[in-house]
């Protein structure tokens, strides 16, 4: 078996899974990962009570089924699926010829573990980190706010990449905690020349699928958990020069309650727990809101701005180091 620590969770795969650091952890998993397993037709679904149902614009992209109580069944537009045991203790992965392994694994990296992270108890956001120093800074929005494409402007200057999507958070005493994800970064195609020229030439997340053309971009990864001490996110209207603003009270817990992952997919217990959650959150790590002309052309006054920001946030600097401050 193969040992990772992903999300704050203490994982077990039956295979090897490519953008993940082996753990040397020795305790019992508390999630099991299971491939190739017999594939189960669409009449073993049967009777299943439906769950939740995404689309993405005419296409239904992701079917999720739920067996009695505490089970469910992902079922991906491509054939691609996966049985979630009760309290997601055990994950089986099952899938068609027409696509390959980094196709599953991409599902199960992203919704899969996502929706069994919060199953669990742990709290995502849809967000992206990086680790300055000692302390985790994430910026938090949806698809195509330019969440990696800033991580990965950030990691060309020195930062660690400590998630990129998929932010798990954890609560030690009065800290709020970021979680890593895969040390690697989703890309769209201008992203990936801007960044990193021309030339390059980017794996897609998604083989198998031509219509998806995000890409992958391994980075150095940022280690263990981090304190977080700043959230941002895209604010209402643009600036010609970036500028933040503070996003305080019942606005910070709206954001921060409207940008969970999996977007738009329910968790079925635990959602008095999580508002808690989110709540102390709110409360602990500033939010600010982020008022920039949009564009990759802006990535380095964009970043300027938020290390000058930074900078006036109290315990940024005894986080972060001296070197960093």
């Amino acid at each position: 078996m193969f040992r990772f620590r992903l999300y704050g969770l203490d994982i077990a795969s039956d295979r090897r899974i490519e953008g993940l650091s082996g753990s040397a952890r020795t305790s019992r998993p508390q999630v099991r990962v299971h491939f190739d397993g017999k594939r189960a037709s669409i009449r073993a679904d049967e009777g299943l009570d439906p769950f939740a149902l995404l689309r993405d614009g005419d296409l239904e992209y992701l079917r999720v089924l739920r067996r009695g109580e505490n089970e469910f069944v992902f079922r991906f537009h491509d054939g691609a699926r996966f049985e979630v045991s009760a309290r997601g203790g055990r994950v089986a992965a099952t899938w068609p010829g027409s696509i390959t392994f980094q196709d599953a694994t991409s599902y199960l990296l992203g919704p899969v573990l996502g929706f069994v992270a919060r199953l669990r108890g742990t709290v995502c956001l849809h967000a992206s980190a990086v680790r300055i120093g000692g302390a985790a800074v994430a910026f938090l929005g949806p698809s195509g706010a330019g969440k990696s494409s800033l991580c990965a402007y950030f990691a060309q200057r020195g930062a660690s990449v400590l998630a990129d999507d998929v932010l798990a958070l954890s609560r030690r005493r009065e800290e709020i905690r970021a979680h890593p994800g895969p040390a690697r970064l989703r890309l769209w195609p201008d992203s990936a020349r801007h960044l990193y020229g021309a030339g390059a030439e980017l794996p897609r997340v998604l083989p198998s699928d031509p219509g998806w053309d995000k890409r992958i971009r391994d980075v150095a990864g940022g280690g263990s958990s981090a304190p977080l001490v700043a959230i941002y996110a895209r604010g209402g209207g643009e600036s010609r020069f970036p500028r933040v603003t503070a996003s305080t009270g019942r606005e910070a817990l709206l954001l921060l309650a409207a940008n969970r992952y999996p977007v738009r997919l329910p968790v079925p217990s635990g959602r008095g727990a999580e508002f808690d959650f989110l709540a102390a959150v709110a409360e602990r790590v500033p939010l600010r809101r982020i008022h920039a002309r949009r564009g990759l052309g802006g990535l380095g006054a964009l970043r300027d701005a938020v290390l000058e920001d930074l900078r006036g946030l109290a315990g940024f600097a005894a986080r972060a180091g001296a070197g960093h401050a």
